[in-house]
């Protein structure tokens, strides 16, 4: 039952029809029978034959898809199968924490992408140097690759790695006995069994898959044992001989017809183990240190093409030079792109919002959580989304009707909750310097402390142009990790005397300056533990207040033990709240400097709220719509009147407020929400959050529907010929927008049927 109700919604039922949702919703009437068939499966090891069909789905890869090979099969399992799978792949996913080398990135917990770039991009950043050591790296296209492993393969290294038989043959069910339709336009046309591959769309699949791909990291590292191919320069501390992320592979060596050699020999021998096969066409290979003729010969013999940088690996450039604007002007270019696209389709304020919000700045936010992008380049993203929000176009963003600095606030600061790309951006790079302290499990930060702060530790190496640009920007922060860094010393190890933040009095070197390794004869990079003898701490005799202070305090703290583990570091997730693991919204909170809260913004974002109607409200409570007044005080020539009641001018308090034929609309509600009409945007804000919560929700509710359609009437009234709409026209509008978006909620939720209630007794009270 609980893998039930934790497996994710609006996915695709397979061949029988029936989705996750459809089983929640009468679980009472058909969990019995759901759970007995899971069990039966796990007694026994056997699948009904129809348990397994399973529908696949083929997904084009790009808008010109014209042959098979362009396409993508997705399968679509039946809703038994999906949690027996799912049950599977929880028990089986911690387990291969242990079992998957740490070239491995994909489908495990506290793995990144983003750090396979960053160390890919560390390898090759000298590639294009004339003084560059001879290095190669060569970037695999698998083909096809969950398509055409061998099952077989599969279960031996269940059988090989430990598991119990019985797993094994659950397993074993599971990918041998599907048999395929395919799904046509919506109908299944012919059944086949399968033979071979793993389906994309299946819980267990991706670990399976990884578990083959952990076979290839072991084939690389014993021909490194066995001299049958060479290591890449650096790769040494840690041994980095490729990584993989999923299917995308990347292999690293030194690029000698040794080395070449070795590789082929091994994805010949993977290939006749697995099934798995290079696909040579896409296979690229790049030199560095090499002159033309010698890349020339090597490319011959490796039989792959040579590749030139910029490439693309995972959705992200690998360049031996830095990321320059010109560099990201291809990306601006899709950017600009998927705007021009929807500048096409009429959307609203909230619709644009919502595409800026999680298209663009997903996009952005992308790159940038793994590259330290240029100012100018975030700039010119926001100037784009500002133009297309405002003016529905990328050209220019002059005239828009509030800053984007301002859409990029906090929502209960007057803003849209939009973060501003460039701030941060900041959240980012510590989030890399808090996995260099308490991520061990990740390679990159493994070959971090083993090739650029072997010699000298991360607090006192010096910020060098040498240094890569990620690199350099973690040390640039280490003036702002004392807010946020903490560490729990326990063998004294890992912890740095001087900067770690082990004491109350934070790091010891902003407590006692530079002088204080000479005054302590303790080393500047010296761990905690190296300030112990015998397991008591050691100090001479103080000679200022601030050395005494500190022994002080530190002869209050147990002294390192071996016997207790590794030190510990934690991060700020609040004031006096630390934690092992990292938290962007947390981190974000901290860093920006916040704004004056607006006392309206809980009137105008709340879960009930129509998005459309809402920010038209928010453009209210800003008074950035432009009104009659606005546009004279911009030197436009219009008549100051009213058009709602021609009389007075027109104002957002007039407007909405103060006009005769708003007035009217307000009066016909005023009785039952308000004892008397209100007479401007305060008192309507201070009336509403006096109320008790559901009365609350109905009044705003109806005061942004008002507002959103009195401007709307306002509109048509100056630029169509429609007929103008009475004032009942518009209360009846009013009232039919309140009960389509009270009744939009599921009926199952006790807060609809308050409301419902709410808004109803209001009515009857008129």
């Amino acid at each position: 039952m609980k893998t039930v109700f934790a497996m994710p919604l609006n996915k695709s039922p397979g061949p029988d029809g029936y989705s996750i949702e459809f089983i929640r919703a009468s679980w009472a009437t058909v969990g019995s029978d759901v759970i007995n068939a899971v069990k039966e499966f796990f007694r026994n090891g056997r699948l009904l034959k129809d348990l397994n069909n399973t529908a696949i789905c083929l997904i084009p890869k790009s808008s010109e898809a014209c042959k098979l090979k362009d396409y993508r099969p997705i399968s679509c399992c039946n809703i038994v199968y999906k949690v027996i799978s799912k049950i599977i792949a929880n028990r089986l996913k911690p387990i291969l924490q242990e079992c998957i080398s740490l070239n491995q990135a994909a489908f495990l917990k506290g793995r990144s992408l983003g750090e396979n770039v960053l160390l890919a991009s560390e390898l090759i950043r000298n590639y294009q140097k004339p003084s560059s050591p001879k290095s190669c790296m060569l970037k695999v296209d698998i083909r096809k690759a969950f398509d055409t492993i061998c099952w077989e393969f599969v279960i031996k290294i269940l059988e090989a790695q430990g598991f119990p038989p019985m797993f094994c043959i659950w397993v074993k069910e599971c990918i041998t006995s599907p048999r395929f339709p395919i799904s046509i336009n919506g109908e299944l046309a012919g059944f086949f069994p399968g033979r071979k591959g793993l389906r994309q769309g299946d819980s267990i699949s991706p670990y399976l898959f990884i578990m083959v791909m952990e076979v290839l990291s072991r084939l690389l590292e014993k021909s490194v044992a066995e001299e049958r191919m060479r290591l890449h320069p650096m790769c040494s501390n840690p041994q980095v001989t490729h990584l993989l992320f999923a299917d995308d592979l990347l292999i690293f060596s030194d690029g000698s017809r040794h080395s070449l050699s070795g590789i082929k020999t091994i994805l010949g021998v993977f290939r006749e183990m697995c099934g798995l096969d290079i696909n040579a066409e896409k296979t690229e290979i790049f030199f560095g240190g090499y002159n033309d003729v010698e890349i020339s010969v090597l490319s011959a013999l490796s039989g792959f093409k040579i590749g030139f940088f910029p490439t693309r690996y995972l959705g992200l450039p690998l360049d031996s030079s830095r990321i320059s604007y010109a560099t990201l002007q291809p990306f601006i270019e899709r950017i600009t792109a998927k705007i021009h696209v929807w500048t096409s389709k009429f959307l609203s304020f909230a619709g644009k919002i919502r595409l800026i919000s999680s298209v663009i700045y997903g996009m952005v936010n992308f790159w940038s959580s793994v590259f330290v992008l240029p100012k100018r380049f975030y700039e010119k993203v926001d100037s784009l989304c500002s133009a297309f929000l405002w003016k529905n176009k990328t050209t220019s963003a002059m005239g828009s009707r509030v800053a984007w600095k301002d859409v990029c606030r906090p929502k209960k600061e007057g803003g849209l909750g939009i973060r501003l790309l460039e701030d941060f951006e900041m959240v980012y790079r510590l989030k890399h310097v808090s996995n260099f302290f308490t991520n061990s499990g990740s390679i990159w930060v493994a070959w971090l402390k083993g090739n650029i702060f072997n010699r000298k530790d991360f607090w006192i190496k010096e910020d060098s142009n040498r240094l890569s640009k990620p690199v350099r920007s973690m040390l640039q922060l280490r003036n702002k990790l004392e807010a946020f860094l903490k560490c729990e010393v326990r063998d004294g190890h890992k912890a740095r005397f001087w900067y770690d933040c082990w004491t109350d009095l934070g790091p010891l070197i902003s407590f006692m300056g530079t002088r204080g390794p000479t005054e302590f004869q303790i080393r500047q990079d010296a761990s905690v533990a190296q300030a112990t003898h015998n397991g008591f701490w050691r100090f001479p005799a103080a000679r200022s207040v601030a050395a005494d202070t500190s022994q002080i305090v530190i002869a209050g703290t147990e002294p390192p033990n071996d016997e207790k583990g590794s030190d510990v570091f934690f991060w700020c997730h609040g004031p006096g709240v630390f934690k092992g693991s990292f938290s962007s919204k947390s981190t974000w909170s901290q860093l920006r400097v916040s704004g004056p809260i607006v006392a309206w913004y809980k009137t105008i974002w709340f879960k009930e709220a129509i998005p459309r109607c809402s920010f038209i409200a928010w453009l209210v409570y800003l008074a950035r719509l432009p009104t009659r007044d606005r546009l004279i005080r911009w030197g436009l020539n219009v008549q100051p009147g009213c058009v709602l009641c021609s009389n007075g001018s027109e104002s957002h308090e007039h407007l909405f407020f103060e006009c005769s034929f708003s007035s009217e609309i307000w009066s016909q509600i005023a009785g039952s929400l308000w004892p008397n009409p209100p007479t401007d945007l305060a008192s309507v804000t201070t009336s509403i959050l006096s109320m008790q919560s559901s009365k609350a929700v109905v009044a705003k509710l109806w005061l942004q529907i008002l507002i959103y359609l009195l401007w709307r009437e306002r509109n048509a009234r100056i630029f169509s010929a429609n007929p103008r709409s009475s004032a009942s026209s518009i209360s009846s509008a009013v009232d039919r927008m309140m009960r389509d978006r009270l009744l939009s909620f599921p009926a199952t939720s006790a807060s609809s049927t308050s409301l419902l209630q709410t808004y109803f007794s209001f009515r009857d009270n008129e």
